[in-house]
């Protein structure tokens, strides 16, 4: 019997510091950093923002590799695993294609990183029962129209965060369908 969602601990007490740790460039570099780089109002600052979300990729990449999987920080699933999956299982598909995050993909260019993907996906059952890969391929449009209102929000396991985004990003963003 699985456990209850009660008993899932995803920030057990042996981890804080490295969670703590990684969270933040997780946060700013790949999770935000995907949409700084999509709704970017310039060339410039679009190419600023792209760095950093491979940079946040390659890091991930050897984390993962040096504590051996199947998660993030080795054998327990921490709040990390999740802030991840949420990105990266639209990555290819979306941020790659829509918001031109496209200096690699995780298919092709981030082979830990594409098992780590597919492991969560097929062995946790709350990452399979929570995608919907229809929704993530055909309602992008759908999405990018919800942040006509300039509004962003972050949802963070400790906070939600608005940010605005201005006018000129939405429309540089929307046109790249």
């Amino acid at each position: 019997m699985p456990p209850s969602l009660a008993a899932i601990d995803l920030y057990p007490v042996d981890l804080p510091a490295k969670i703590d740790a990684i969270t933040p460039w997780i946060q700013s570099d790949l999770n935000i950093g995907v949409y700084k780089a999509g709704f970017a109002p310039s060339q410039e600052v679009y190419d600023r923002n792209v760095i950093p979300v491979f940079g946040a990729l390659n890091k991930l990449e050897n984390i993962i590799a040096q504590n051996g999987g199947p998660f993030v920080l080795g054998p327990t699933m921490t709040e990390l695993d999740v802030r991840l999956y949420a990105t990266l299982i639209r990555f290819d598909t979306v941020y790659v294609q829509h918001f031109k995050c496209n200096l690699g993909t995780i298919r092709h260019d981030y082979p830990v990183l594409n098992n780590w993907l597919k492991g969560v996906y097929w062995d946790v059952e709350a990452a399979r029962a929570s995608t919907n890969f229809k929704h993530i391929k055909e309602n992008v449009r759908v999405a990018l129209d919800g942040y006509c209102r300039r509004k962003l929000m972050i949802r963070s396991t400790r906070r939600v965060t608005m940010i605005s985004i201005p006018r000129q990003s939405l429309q540089w963003g929307l046109s790249l369908m």
